[in-house]
């Protein structure tokens, strides 16, 4: 009976960031790393016999090591990120960042048959002219409790999609989709971004339109924006 019993439990499910996305985030990390630290050395280095130098320097290393502050959180989220479905049960472990939001860590563990319905919705955010946006998907469970599950963020490898596809397929839970609401970019999405609570009603179908429109220019931007860099290069030189 035992043997019987365990050999109708489906094998475990485990869903990890892709290894070769960890180690790029990680190498560029380390890279951002050892910039700043190298602008640094040299401004101290300098700061004896040209003080303005020295300044500038010191300048562009502290900006440099703010932004490898970011990615180094970035990288080690993406090596924590892990979940598990096996025997009936949600298990892993989800970074504080797991989207364009910094939320609270979670150790998770629940019974799949507790997950009532999955609700998802996109979120819009624009800053300095340039929109983008993520997929967030949210747990509701039978007992009232909610776990933010992630969001998949735009021009990145989606992580979440596929976890909320195997609940689906082992559950009878249902999708329910909230549609588009606008969150709050924050300082140019690495601090201070939020989004509005999940009973906030959506935007209304002309307005989605309008994010939608300016969402879709933004890879264009991004790929003028890096013309014009590699132009000014070329004339440069």
């Amino acid at each position: 009976m035992i043997e019987r019993s365990a050999a109708n439990v489906p094998p475990p499910q485990h869903f990890r960031v892709a290894l070769a996305e960890r180690l790029g985030v990680a190498a560029a990390a380390a890279a951002l790393i050892a910039i700043a630290a190298a602008g640094l050395a040299g401004a101290a280095a300098l700061y004896a016999t040209n003080a303005v130098l020295a300044l500038v320097l010191a300048g562009i290393g502290l900006t440099i090591g703010s932004l490898a502050g970011h990615v180094t959180r970035e990288a080690v989220s993406r090596w924590r990120l892990n979940a598990t479905i096996y025997a009936g049960r949600l298990t892993g472990f989800l970074p504080r960042r797991r989207g364009f939001v910094i939320g609270a860590r979670e150790e998770l563990s629940v019974a799949l048959n507790d997950i009532e319905r999955i609700e998802t919705r996109e979120e819009i955010f624009s800053s300095l002219g340039v929109t983008t946006g993520q997929r967030a998907y949210e747990l509701a469970l039978k007992d009232g409790g909610r776990i933010f599950l992630g969001a998949d963020r735009d021009m990145l490898p989606p992580h979440f999609r596929a976890i909320v596809e195997a609940i689906v397929s082992r559950t009878h839970a249902t999708i329910i989709d909230r549609g588009m609401v606008d969150g709050d970019a924050g300082f140019m999405l690495v601090a201070g971004v939020k989004v509005p609570d999940w009973t906030t009603p959506p935007l209304s179908p002309a307005e989605a339109a309008r994010r939608t429109t300016a969402r879709n220019r933004t890879p264009v931007l991004l790929l003028i924006a890096a013309a014009f860099v590699i132009l000014a290069r070329m004339i440069g030189d």
